[in-house]
């Protein structure tokens, strides 16, 4: 039990639990939408490069930033997301104008797919492009959250009355149940011992 549960009210620990259990989903969903954006950025390095898919990759690079960004603070806004998800973007970019990623991509080649190799202005249009579709993409998990945490605390709810019905039964059934009736009139206490009637 959390220090905050502790002495709260049944609604305070009912409301806390259904926003933990909204935040897990959220990040349970922005998860599987990571896997998918990573898996599509790693297939956009197989063709050979055009505008198209340099754009198609800074706007899925912005999306997966935001993404783990959602993972890590699944209660931030979805305009939050998508702001640092294109500010962190953009500021990975004009690092490539310091030439440091240029060095790190020498020493570590893998890193390209994290530093990028030169700086590219239209890269910026494709971050935009990422944080317009990360309003989305980010929206819809917030949806489907919200949704399955309502039919879970719809099924929660169902159970509890029906255990309070079944408890109101059972209490109107042993109400109901007769009472013992009176101990017979011509039943008589022993006298005391040794004594006889007359």
């Amino acid at each position: 039990m959390t220090p905050r549960s502790v002495g709260a009210r049944p609604g305070e620990a009912h409301a806390d639990g259904s926003r933990a259990d909204r935040a897990r989903a959220v990040r349970v969903r922005c998860a599987i939408a990571a896997v998918v954006v990573l898996l599509a950025g790693l297939a956009l390095q197989l063709p050979d490069r055009t505008v198209a898919i340099d754009l198609a990759g800074s706007a899925l690079y912005a999306s997966l930033v935001g993404l783990i960004v959602a993972i890590a603070s699944p209660r931030l806004s979805g305009p939050a997301v998508a702001l640092i998800g294109f500010g962190v973007s953009t500021a990975v970019e004009l690092l490539q104008l310091t030439g440091i990623p240029a060095a790190l991509v020498a020493a570590v080649p893998p890193l390209r797919l994290v530093f990028g190799s030169s700086f590219d202005a239209l890269d910026l249009v494709g971050y935009a492009v990422g944080a317009v579709l990360l309003l989305f993409v980010h929206g819809a998990a917030l949806r489907s959250a919200r949704s399955s945490t309502r039919r879970a605390t719809g099924r929660s709810v169902g159970r509890a009355a029906e255990r309070s019905d079944q408890r109101t039964d059972q209490h109107a059934a042993r109400s109901a149940e007769p009472a013992p009736g009176p101990a017979r009139s011509d039943e008589r206490d022993p006298g005391p011992a040794g004594e006889r009637e007359p």
